[in-house]
């Protein structure tokens, strides 16, 4: 400390080593904290107070000396407001990246800049119908069409941006100036196929080559041996984020006359069927022309149903369709009509009976009439309900009888019955 050994304890030898306890003082040297008794809870010495406290305010950008309360000045107060604390700013950041209420980019403050495409990565990408600049004077089965894909690079999978070049996808539609496809002729089994290209490129060199698919589904190089004007549409892969063009393919119709994109087949060419004949054949008239396989260019018809006619009526003798008559239906050909009758006739019947000694004794009564269907007998005791038949009653012939049943032992003389039944 300050004060020596042999000193007076006077105040001007001991004020000035000790800082006052009960008024304000200033120290005139660096004071230090070392809790050495218990530092597991006090934590590491601080060597210098006033060092570690301007390093707190350096470190959050508060001024030393400021009264108590003082809160930071914000310049930018996109999330919070200019009177935040640290801890209620941080506070403010932190659930701006919240998973399902952060900010969403929307470009307004607190929210974040919309993102431009170029930003965004891991996106698929999308295939496109171009139409390339038209071909003339082609011959041959394959055609250099590199000053046409000047600037393009090839694309070899569905990751990779640019002209597609792999199989299958490097299919290219082939028009003529008319917009139908070419197809080839000469005759044979392949006669009409349509014919098609595929793009490649080898070291910087563009190639068309032409195809088409056999009748055995083989696909088979094609050479055009006179001069053709060509329009062609090859696919081309774009990234939609930033690369998608600005045209929509819809607008590049490859051709709008479909009655010539496809043959006329014949007994021997496959293509579109020409049924010129508006008038429907009849119902029994079967026409077709060509095999079997191929039914084409004239008006065929399935062969419908030729008559209609009654089991054993030998008044038609041909016929697809056989009605039979069941029990109690009869039918006939009443002036080139089917009729239809029923020798059943069927009646509701609803009898009240008022049980008799006898009948109690018997535990059965006799019904006016013989029912249709004896199971399909309902009958309601007046006062106790619905029966069940078979669990309760039974009916035979003209006949329903308890006896037995549910009901012995509970009908008496006098009980009312009401039976419902069809005959």
């Amino acid at each position: 400390m300050g004060v020596l050994d042999g000193q007076p304890v006077s105040a001007a030898v001991t004020n000035p080593a000790f800082l006052d306890a009960d008024s304000d003082d200033t120290a005139l040297g660096k004071i230090s904290f070392n809790n050495i008794s218990d530092p597991s809870v006090s934590g590491s010495a601080v060597n210098n107070i006033q060092r570690e406290i301007n390093a707190i305010s350096s470190y959050t950008g508060k001024a030393t000396n400021l009264p108590i309360g003082t809160t930071p000045s914000w310049t930018n107060n996109q999330l919070g407001t200019s009177t935040d604390s640290l801890f209620i700013r941080s506070n403010t950041l932190t659930g701006a990246f919240d998973g399902s209420l952060g900010h969403i980019h929307d470009g307004t403050d607190g929210q974040g800049p919309l993102l431009p495409g170029s930003s965004l990565s891991s996106i698929p990408l999308m295939g496109f119908i171009v139409q390339g600049v038209t071909l003339t004077g082609v011959t041959g089965s394959t055609w250099n069409v590199t000053t046409q894909l000047t600037g393009k690079t090839p694309s070899t999978g569905d990751t990779s941006l640019g002209v597609v070049v792999n199989t299958p996808y490097n299919k290219v539609i082939l028009r003529d100036p008319q917009g139908t496809e070419f197809t080839k002729t000469g005759g044979g089994p392949d006669n009409g196929a349509v014919i098609y290209g595929r793009v490649t490129e080898a070291a910087g060199v563009w190639t068309l080559s032409f195809y088409y698919l056999s009748s055995t589904s083989v696909e088979t190089s094609y050479s055009f041996a006179t001069s053709e004007t060509i329009d062609w549409y090859y696919q081309e892969l774009y990234a939609p984020n930033i690369s998608t063009p600005v045209y929509s393919p819809i607008s590049v119709t490859p051709s709008d006359n479909t009655t010539s994109d496809v043959v006329d087949a014949t007994e021997t060419t496959a293509g579109k069927v020409l049924l010129a004949n508006v008038a429907p054949p009849a119902v029994a008239s079967a026409s077709a022309k060509g095999t079997d396989s191929r039914v084409a260019h004239q008006d065929h018809t399935h062969e419908g149903v030729h008559s209609v006619q009654i089991d054993g009526n030998a008044t038609v003798t041909l016929g697809d369709v056989v009605f039979k008559a069941g029990a109690g239906i009869s039918l006939a050909w009443v002036s080139g009509k089917l009729e239809v009758s029923s020798s059943v006739a069927v009646a509701q019947e609803v009898e009240y009976r008022v049980i008799t000694s006898v009948e109690a004794t018997a535990k059965q009564l006799t019904l006016a009439f013989s029912p249709t269907v004896a199971s399909q007998v309902m009958l309601d005791v007046i006062g106790g309900g619905p029966q069940y038949y078979s669990v309760d009653y039974i009916v035979s012939g003209t006949v329903l009888s308890w006896s037995g049943l549910g009901l012995d032992s509970i009908l008496a003389t006098g009980d009312v019955l009401r039976i419902l039944y069809w005959h």
